[in-house]
Protein backbone atom coordinates (compact mmCIF):
# COMPACT_ATOMS: atom_id res chain seq x y z
CA UNK A 1 0.00 0.00 0.00
CA UNK A 2 3.35 2.82 0.70
CA UNK A 3 4.50 1.84 -2.70
CA UNK A 4 0.74 3.82 -4.10
CA UNK A 5 2.29 7.69 -5.06
CA UNK A 6 0.33 10.30 -3.45
CA UNK A 7 -0.47 11.89 -6.79
CA UNK A 8 -2.51 9.79 -8.37
CA UNK A 9 -3.05 10.21 -11.95
CA UNK A 10 -6.37 9.89 -13.28
CA UNK A 11 -7.26 7.79 -10.37
CA UNK A 12 -5.55 5.28 -11.45
CA UNK A 13 -3.05 3.58 -9.59
CA UNK A 14 -2.58 0.56 -8.37
CA UNK A 15 -0.48 -0.45 -5.56
CA UNK A 16 0.74 -3.81 -3.97
CA UNK A 17 -1.91 -6.38 -3.07
CA UNK A 18 -3.54 -5.03 -0.27
CA UNK A 19 -5.24 -8.76 0.88
CA UNK A 20 -3.39 -11.70 1.65
CA UNK A 21 -4.72 -15.00 3.23
CA UNK A 22 -3.92 -16.11 6.58
CA UNK A 23 -4.93 -19.63 7.57
CA UNK A 24 -8.51 -19.78 7.13
CA UNK A 25 -8.78 -15.69 7.47
CA UNK A 26 -8.82 -13.37 4.58
CA UNK A 27 -6.65 -10.72 6.08
CA UNK A 28 -6.98 -7.25 5.01
CA UNK A 29 -3.95 -4.97 6.82
CA UNK A 30 -3.73 -1.65 7.05
CA UNK A 31 -0.69 0.25 7.78
CA UNK A 32 0.93 -1.89 10.80
CA UNK A 33 -2.18 -3.63 12.03
CA UNK A 34 -4.83 -5.54 10.14
CA UNK A 35 -8.62 -5.62 9.60
CA UNK A 36 -9.88 -9.70 9.86
CA UNK A 37 -12.56 -11.36 9.40
CA UNK A 38 -13.33 -15.15 9.30
CA UNK A 39 -15.81 -15.73 6.62
CA UNK A 40 -16.51 -18.75 7.93
CA UNK A 41 -18.63 -16.59 10.33
CA UNK A 42 -21.44 -16.86 8.03
CA UNK A 43 -25.10 -17.01 7.98
CA UNK A 44 -25.24 -20.89 7.44
CA UNK A 45 -23.30 -23.66 8.97
CA UNK A 46 -19.09 -23.42 8.57
CA UNK A 47 -18.01 -24.06 5.30
CA UNK A 48 -16.54 -27.66 4.98
CA UNK A 49 -15.44 -27.27 1.23
CA UNK A 50 -13.04 -24.58 -0.16
CA UNK A 51 -13.76 -21.39 -0.02
CA UNK A 52 -14.63 -19.85 -3.27
CA UNK A 53 -12.97 -16.57 -3.82
CA UNK A 54 -12.75 -14.05 -7.15
CA UNK A 55 -9.73 -11.57 -7.56
CA UNK A 56 -10.42 -8.44 -9.65
CA UNK A 57 -8.13 -6.71 -11.28
CA UNK A 58 -5.29 -9.57 -9.84
CA UNK A 59 -1.75 -7.71 -10.27
CA UNK A 60 0.36 -10.70 -8.56
CA UNK A 61 -1.08 -14.70 -7.91
CA UNK A 62 -0.26 -14.15 -4.52
CA UNK A 63 -3.56 -15.55 -3.76
CA UNK A 64 -3.83 -18.52 -6.25
CA UNK A 65 -0.61 -19.42 -5.28
CA UNK A 66 -1.99 -19.56 -1.84
CA UNK A 67 -4.81 -22.12 -3.02
CA UNK A 68 -2.69 -24.18 -4.43
CA UNK A 69 -0.20 -24.26 -1.45
CA UNK A 70 0.19 -27.13 0.34
CA UNK A 71 1.43 -28.40 3.77
CA UNK A 72 5.17 -30.29 3.59
CA UNK A 73 5.88 -33.41 5.97
CA UNK A 74 8.46 -35.83 6.21
CA UNK A 75 8.71 -38.97 4.46
CA UNK A 76 8.36 -41.89 7.25
CA UNK A 77 11.00 -43.91 4.97
CA UNK A 78 13.33 -41.15 4.96
CA UNK A 79 13.08 -37.76 7.70
CA UNK A 80 15.04 -35.60 5.11
CA UNK A 81 12.67 -36.04 2.20
CA UNK A 82 9.69 -33.58 2.02
CA UNK A 83 6.16 -34.99 -0.09
CA UNK A 84 3.16 -32.75 -0.12
CA UNK A 85 0.18 -33.09 2.52
CA UNK A 86 -3.55 -31.53 2.32
CA UNK A 87 -4.07 -28.15 1.28
CA UNK A 88 -2.71 -25.22 3.36
CA UNK A 89 -5.47 -23.21 2.26
CA UNK A 90 -9.25 -24.02 1.96
CA UNK A 91 -9.17 -21.61 -0.96
CA UNK A 92 -10.52 -22.38 -4.66
CA UNK A 93 -9.33 -18.86 -6.57
CA UNK A 94 -10.15 -17.29 -9.64
CA UNK A 95 -8.21 -14.53 -10.62
CA UNK A 96 -8.76 -11.76 -13.30
CA UNK A 97 -8.08 -8.94 -15.11
CA UNK A 98 -8.73 -6.56 -18.22
CA UNK A 99 -4.92 -6.77 -19.07
CA UNK A 100 -3.05 -10.23 -17.77
CA UNK A 101 0.03 -9.97 -16.19
CA UNK A 102 0.75 -13.80 -15.69
CA UNK A 103 -0.44 -16.74 -17.57
CA UNK A 104 -2.28 -17.47 -13.94
CA UNK A 105 -4.61 -14.47 -14.30
CA UNK A 106 -7.45 -15.07 -16.62
CA UNK A 107 -7.63 -12.03 -19.37
CA UNK A 108 -11.44 -11.37 -19.04
CA UNK A 109 -13.18 -7.41 -18.38
CA UNK A 110 -14.98 -8.28 -15.45
CA UNK A 111 -17.94 -6.29 -16.70
CA UNK A 112 -18.58 -9.39 -19.08
CA UNK A 113 -18.32 -12.00 -16.16
CA UNK A 114 -21.65 -14.00 -16.11
CA UNK A 115 -23.17 -14.30 -13.13
CA UNK A 116 -27.37 -14.75 -13.83
CA UNK A 117 -26.08 -18.12 -15.43
CA UNK A 118 -25.01 -19.18 -11.97
CA UNK A 119 -26.71 -20.46 -9.15
CA UNK A 120 -27.07 -17.91 -6.44
CA UNK A 121 -25.52 -20.75 -3.85
CA UNK A 122 -22.47 -21.30 -6.24
CA UNK A 123 -21.10 -18.19 -6.43
CA UNK A 124 -18.75 -16.73 -4.99
CA UNK A 125 -17.68 -16.35 -0.83
CA UNK A 126 -15.47 -13.51 -0.95
CA UNK A 127 -14.70 -11.21 -3.91
CA UNK A 128 -11.70 -8.65 -3.92
CA UNK A 129 -11.85 -5.77 -5.06
CA UNK A 130 -8.34 -3.76 -4.80
CA UNK A 131 -7.24 -0.20 -6.03
CA UNK A 132 -9.72 -1.32 -9.59
CA UNK A 133 -12.79 0.89 -8.78
CA UNK A 134 -10.58 3.68 -9.36
CA UNK A 135 -9.49 2.95 -12.92
CA UNK A 136 -13.13 2.49 -14.33
CA UNK A 137 -13.74 6.12 -16.14
CA UNK A 138 -17.23 6.51 -15.95
CA UNK A 139 -19.29 7.37 -12.72
CA UNK A 140 -22.34 4.87 -14.42
CA UNK A 141 -19.83 2.76 -14.81
CA UNK A 142 -18.11 2.47 -11.59
CA UNK A 143 -21.85 2.48 -10.14
CA UNK A 144 -22.60 -0.67 -11.99
CA UNK A 145 -19.33 -2.40 -10.93
CA UNK A 146 -20.37 -2.30 -7.20
CA UNK A 147 -23.82 -3.89 -8.06
CA UNK A 148 -21.91 -6.40 -9.78
CA UNK A 149 -19.79 -7.07 -6.90
CA UNK A 150 -22.86 -7.41 -4.93
CA UNK A 151 -24.25 -9.53 -7.55
CA UNK A 152 -21.70 -12.10 -7.65
CA UNK A 153 -21.70 -12.85 -4.55
CA UNK A 154 -23.64 -15.49 -2.15
CA UNK A 155 -26.26 -14.52 0.57
CA UNK A 156 -23.69 -14.00 3.60
CA UNK A 157 -20.44 -13.52 1.43
CA UNK A 158 -17.54 -10.53 1.67
CA UNK A 159 -16.40 -8.25 -0.60
CA UNK A 160 -13.06 -6.54 0.30
CA UNK A 161 -13.05 -3.23 -1.37
CA UNK A 162 -10.13 -0.98 -1.56
CA UNK A 163 -9.52 2.81 -3.38
CA UNK A 164 -7.74 5.80 -3.28
CA UNK A 165 -8.15 8.29 0.12
CA UNK A 166 -8.31 10.60 -2.06
CA UNK A 167 -10.96 9.81 -4.44
CA UNK A 168 -13.35 9.92 -1.62
CA UNK A 169 -11.59 13.09 -0.07
CA UNK A 170 -10.45 15.50 -2.81
CA UNK A 171 -13.75 15.56 -5.00
CA UNK A 172 -16.60 17.97 -5.36
CA UNK A 173 -19.32 14.96 -5.76
CA UNK A 174 -18.10 12.18 -2.89
CA UNK A 175 -17.35 12.05 0.84
CA UNK A 176 -16.33 8.94 2.73
CA UNK A 177 -19.86 9.19 4.41
CA UNK A 178 -21.69 9.12 0.78
CA UNK A 179 -19.68 6.56 -0.39
CA UNK A 180 -20.50 4.56 2.47
CA UNK A 181 -24.29 5.35 2.35
CA UNK A 182 -23.86 4.39 -1.99
CA UNK A 183 -22.69 1.07 -0.45
CA UNK A 184 -24.45 -0.11 2.47
CA UNK A 185 -27.53 2.93 2.89
CA UNK A 186 -31.39 2.43 2.29
CA UNK A 187 -31.01 3.99 -1.09
CA UNK A 188 -27.67 2.09 -1.74
CA UNK A 189 -26.70 -1.75 -2.60
CA UNK A 190 -27.52 -3.26 0.43
CA UNK A 191 -24.23 -4.25 1.52
CA UNK A 192 -23.83 -4.67 5.35
CA UNK A 193 -20.90 -2.58 6.06
CA UNK A 194 -18.88 -5.09 8.52
CA UNK A 195 -15.52 -2.80 9.06
CA UNK A 196 -14.48 0.49 7.38
CA UNK A 197 -10.83 1.57 8.06
CA UNK A 198 -8.70 4.40 6.69
CA UNK A 199 -4.99 4.64 6.08
CA UNK A 200 -2.96 7.64 4.79
CA UNK A 201 -3.72 7.08 1.52
CA UNK A 202 -6.27 4.15 1.06
CA UNK A 203 -9.44 3.56 2.29
CA UNK A 204 -10.81 -0.18 2.78
CA UNK A 205 -14.04 -1.82 3.43
CA UNK A 206 -15.32 -5.31 4.50
CA UNK A 207 -18.43 -5.50 3.02
CA UNK A 208 -21.34 -8.69 3.53
CA UNK A 209 -24.23 -9.65 1.64
CA UNK A 210 -26.83 -10.31 3.96
CA UNK A 211 -28.75 -13.11 4.17
CA UNK A 212 -32.92 -13.63 4.28
CA UNK A 213 -33.25 -16.27 7.27
CA UNK A 214 -36.09 -18.76 6.66
CA UNK A 215 -38.01 -21.04 9.41
CA UNK A 216 -34.49 -23.12 9.36
CA UNK A 217 -32.19 -21.91 12.07
CA UNK A 218 -28.99 -20.87 10.21
CA UNK A 219 -30.27 -20.98 6.64
CA UNK A 220 -29.03 -18.29 4.51
CA UNK A 221 -31.07 -18.42 1.49
CA UNK A 222 -31.28 -16.41 -1.51
CA UNK A 223 -32.34 -12.56 -1.05
CA UNK A 224 -31.68 -11.85 -5.22
CA UNK A 225 -35.67 -11.17 -5.53
CA UNK A 226 -35.72 -9.09 -2.77
CA UNK A 227 -32.68 -6.84 -3.71
CA UNK A 228 -33.99 -6.69 -6.76
CA UNK A 229 -37.80 -5.35 -5.17
CA UNK A 230 -35.64 -2.65 -3.16
CA UNK A 231 -34.16 -1.18 -6.33
CA UNK A 232 -37.52 -0.97 -7.89
CA UNK A 233 -38.77 0.78 -5.00
CA UNK A 234 -36.22 3.45 -5.17
CA UNK A 235 -36.86 4.09 -9.57
CA UNK A 236 -38.43 7.36 -8.12
CA UNK A 237 -35.50 8.00 -5.98
CA UNK A 238 -32.41 10.60 -6.85
CA UNK A 239 -29.97 10.02 -4.29
CA UNK A 240 -26.77 8.44 -6.32
CA UNK A 241 -28.54 8.92 -9.49
CA UNK A 242 -26.85 11.91 -10.41
CA UNK A 243 -23.38 13.94 -10.02
CA UNK A 244 -24.18 16.43 -7.78
CA UNK A 245 -21.72 18.70 -6.21
CA UNK A 246 -21.31 18.40 -2.22
CA UNK A 247 -17.90 19.93 -1.64
CA UNK A 248 -18.08 23.25 -2.73
CA UNK A 249 -15.72 25.97 -2.32
CA UNK A 250 -12.39 24.69 -3.21
CA UNK A 251 -10.24 23.15 -6.03
CA UNK A 252 -10.27 19.25 -5.77
CA UNK A 253 -7.28 17.02 -6.84
CA UNK A 254 -10.09 14.51 -8.80
CA UNK A 255 -13.79 14.51 -10.33
CA UNK A 256 -14.34 10.86 -8.74
CA UNK A 257 -17.91 10.25 -8.54
CA UNK A 258 -20.44 7.18 -8.35
CA UNK A 259 -23.88 7.13 -10.12
CA UNK A 260 -25.65 4.14 -8.93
Amino acid sequence: ADSLNAKIPENCSKGANAFSIKESNVILPCESSSVSYNIHNTCSSELRRDIRLLEVGAINTELLNASTARHRVSSSNNSASKVLGKKLYKLNVRSIDLHSMHESIEEIDFFDLPYRQVQVEERFDVVVCSMVINCVTKPEDRGKMLSLLYQHLRPGGYCFLTLPLLCLKQSPYITPKIFLEMLSGNDGLGFDAVETKESPKLAFYILKKPCKKSSKANDCSSIETSHKEKLSRNTNKTKFKSMAIVNKGKKFRNKFAVIL
